[in-house]
């Protein structure tokens, strides 16, 4: 081999090294996925059997000892530990000596309770003397007005927003440890989703909630003026920088595209006219919810009190804080319209003026309670009959008749919005969506669960844009569910 060649294998093959090592790089603007694949390498593995269960002290101290595997006890003194509930020759020895060793617990108690669950102030303590274990007082300069380590350790999770709930469940951890690994890649930034968004992702597809939008661009714009704060920045500080405008300015161009043409207005050319206006009028974006109800198997005057009631909310706009009085929008029209009808009341079933009108204000209850809005007033028929409502929605209904029960929903999402009813009457489907700006990422529904035969519930789960979640229960309770 001549000594031109040698050298051109030699850059070709210091090039292929430099291409792989940079794919496996964190960088600021990589895409990471908090799922088994990332937990694996440190013994975490978290399915739908786990996800919920709260992890034991010893799963936490064998996982934290696995994470930070570069942390090693400088001292040469050894520790005296003899742990009346762990043998010496178990598999748990190994950990809990050398979380001893590390000064995680007090090692002067005789037990360490490895099946117990593990607190998450203790969980705290453990993770952030591991985390800062070559800067110690890391914490107390950070928090100098605060005396108690473990307020200290709670304030620091809070601050770089690694934390999601109270408990610390399988789930709960492996999300800690993936918003950890943000944090550490992006400079020491407190997590955001914006750390992970690249410029070529910021489209109208991809980001159509303008709440988010500006979530991020608010998350961009404080790291943008910390940096510009600095005396002098790095090499890697600078690239951030760079990047962290340019995304900033994406965003803002986007906003703008929303602005001009709402995003549903561009899926959507044939909307009825009445709904784009407003649309255009209030810049709303999005489907937050829509229901279909296939009324085809009803009785004719079900079928025809169903769609004249449905139709009354379509193209009615309410503000923010407004709140939807259904059987006020029934009857501003007055009654005429509507036909006598079987009515399930007070246990018996009676021939009565308005049957199956109910229908009507379940088809626009199970939307709304799903899009997250507010509800106020609601009451579940007495007996649940698969006839009428799809079992899949069991517990999902709502009854109104004059004077009481009503319907009563609230607009809790801070933007207006504007319901849209289309009706079908050759597949005899009819559908309502309701349209606008939801203030979550993401509304997560569990159910039907059934508590007892004819006692359902569903859970409604709230995802803000900071990744935490808050739960709300309904229940129903019949006498029969026919």
């Amino acid at each position: 081999m001549n000594y031109t060649s040698f050298f051109r294998f030699a850059g070709v093959f210091i090039l292929s090294l430099f291409f792989i090592g940079t794919l496996f790089s964190f960088t600021p603007q990589s895409h990471a996925k908090a799922d088994n694949e990332f937990s694996r390498p440190f013994g975490l593995i978290v399915h739908n059997k786990n996800q919920n269960r709260i992890v034991s002290r010893l799963k936490a101290l064998e996982v934290l000892l696995k994470y930070f595997p570069e942390v090693n006890n400088k001292s040469k003194k050894p520790i005296k530990m003899a742990f009346e509930d762990i043998e010496q020759s178990s598999r748990a020895f190994a950990y809990v000596h050398r979380g001893c060793q590390l000064k995680l617990y007090n090692c002067l108690e005789k037990q360490f309770y490895p099946t117990q669950s593990i607190s998450q102030r203790d969980f705290l303590e453990w993770f952030f003397k591991l985390k800062y274990f070559k800067n110690p007082n890391f914490l107390k300069k950070q928090f100098s007005k605060i005396r108690t380590d473990h307020v200290r350790v709670w304030l620091e999770a809070k601050r770089l927003n690694l934390l999601t709930e109270n408990q610390m469940t399988y789930s709960v951890l492996q999300n800690l440890f993936y918003r950890n690994q943000i944090v550490e890649a992006n400079l020491g930034q407190p997590y955001s989703p914006s750390l992970m968004v690249s410029a070529d992702e910021i489209t109208l597809e991809n980001y159509h909630n303008v709440r988010e939008v500006d979530f991020i661009q608010g998350k961009l714009k404080e790291t943008i003026l910390e940096f510009l704060g600095k005396r002098k920045l790095s090499g890697k500080e600078k690239v951030y920088l760079r990047e962290a405008k340019e995304n900033y300015n994406a965003f803002q161009e986007l906003k703008n595209m929303l602005a001009v043409r709402p995003y549903i207005l561009q899926e959507r050319p044939d909307l009825d006219p009445e709904v784009s206006r407003a649309v255009r009028q209030y810049g709303l974006q999005e489907v937050l919810q829509s229901y279909s109800y296939d009324y085809s198997k009803n009785p004719a005057y079900r079928k025809h009190n169903i769609v004249i009631g449905v139709q009354r909310i379509h193209g009615k706009v309410f503000q923010p804080e407004e709140v939807i009085d259904f059987w006020k929008l029934l009857t501003v029209k007055g009654l005429q319209d509507f036909k006598y009808g079987w009515v399930v009341a007070e246990g018996e079933t009676k021939w009565m003026f308005g049957g199956g009108i109910c229908g009507s204000s379940s088809i626009v209850f199970l939307p709304s309670w799903k899009a997250g809005l507010e509800i106020l007033e609601r009451r579940h028929h007495s007996q649940y009959f698969s006839d009428w409502y799809p079992m899949e929605d069991v517990g999902l209904d709502a009854t109104v008749y004059r004077p009481r029960p009503n319907l009563k929903i609230r607009n809790n999402t801070d933007n207006p919005i504007v319901f849209n009813v289309v009706d079908d009457p050759e597949k005899q489907v009819v559908t309502v969506e309701i349209i606008g700006n939801s203030p979550y990422k993401n509304v997560r529904i569990e159910g039907p669960i059934f508590v007892r035969r004819n006692h359902i519930k569903w859970i409604r789960h709230f995802e803000d844009f900071n990744g935490n979640v808050k739960s709300e229960a309904l229940e129903s309770r019949y006498s029969l569910v026919n």
